[in-house]
């Protein structure tokens, strides 16, 4: 192979190799990127242990409350170029799109670990009544807002 035919072999392959190596980057970062946002998630889980919660109308038998407080917790995510690439072929032939999965979990849980977070800051033990809403944004960004009452308790003998 002469000189000329492989810079010439090279400008024609080079567009096709620029998007495959960037969707390949884009899948190894993200995957990255989604495995330690899970142990995050897990780490923090734990640290907010302590903060019940519950999808039930009324507060848990036995609480006494002291105070009564709307709590949220938001987060806008996106999915990486692989998903997206991937959600799109999978949008053609219709059926469940499993690389969106993770990341609706990803953005519920971290949702919810936000909500928990600010009842922790206003020293709440419970929340009940957690919602949940969820809203496309464009085509790969997802945003979800959790959204509950929480009760700071009146400990006994406390009026």
């Amino acid at each position: 192979m002469t000189r000329e035919q492989f810079l010439l072999l090279l400008i024609v392959l080079l567009p096709l190799l620029i998007p495959l190596l960037l969707l390949f980057l884009g899948g190894v970062v993200g995957a990255v990127m989604e495995r330690l946002h899970f142990a995050s998630l897990n780490r923090r889980e734990e640290a907010f242990a302590h903060i019940i919660t519950t999808n039930t109308k009324r507060p848990p038998e036995g609480i006494r409350s002291r105070t009564y407080s709307l709590v949220k917790g938001e987060v806008v995510v996106s999915a990486d170029y692989l998903k997206t690439f991937i959600a799109t072929i999978k949008h053609l032939f219709g059926g469940r799109i499993r690389s969106m999965e993770s990341l609706l979990e990803r953005a519920r849980w971290e949702a919810f670990l936000r909500l928990k977070e600010e009842a922790d800051r206003q020293h709440a033990t419970v929340v009940f009544n957690v919602r949940y809403t969820t809203t496309r944004l464009r085509r790969t960004f997802v945003e979800v807002l959790a959204y509950g009452t929480a009760i700071t308790e009146r400990k006994p003998g406390e009026h």
